[in-house]
């Protein structure tokens, strides 16, 4: 597991096969919008079935995002809550990405499946997104996702 940083703060982890051991780890703190973890569980192995309770709040705050690589390669480009550009990992297929605080680009460098979980509601780009000032230490070009 890879995980990007500053200080205490942690902006973001990625996952690849390698991260996975027996039983349920999670990554993710109580406190945060998304809660993401790994599992490998034994044939035979039951969790009673049930349902989630509703919870009170409308939109959780920050947005966090789960992207797992189904095929192919990006780059991405990790920056703080002002905008500083922190630093860019590599994420292949068969790997995922955490998202937790701050800001992000994207480079695809060949065709990409992926799969996206975020936080919602999505209330529209306008609403949703702030562009981010490219850094000169950042290679990104686009900002999108």
């Amino acid at each position: 597991m890879k995980t990007i940083s500053r200080a205490s703060a942690v902006y973001a982890f990625v996952l690849s096969a390698k991260d996975f051991q027996s039983g349920a780890r999670f990554f993710s703190e109580a406190d945060w919008p998304l809660q993401v973890g790994l599992m490998v569980l034994p044939s035979g192995h039951k969790i009673a079935a049930h349902a989630h309770l509703v919870q009170n709040s409308l939109r959780v705050q920050p947005t966090q995002e789960f992207l797992f690589v189904f095929s192919g390669n990006m780059e991405v480009d990790f920056f703080d809550e002002s905008g500083q550009y922190l630093q860019t990992e590599s994420v292949s297929k068969g790997e995922a990405l955490f998202h937790i605080r701050g800001g992000h680009a994207f480079r695809f460098l060949e065709p990409t499946q992926l799969i996206e979980v975020k936080s919602g509601p999505y209330l529209g780009r306008e609403k949703d997104k702030v562009l981010i000032e490219q850094q000169p230490s950042s290679a990104s070009r686009d900002v999108s996702a």
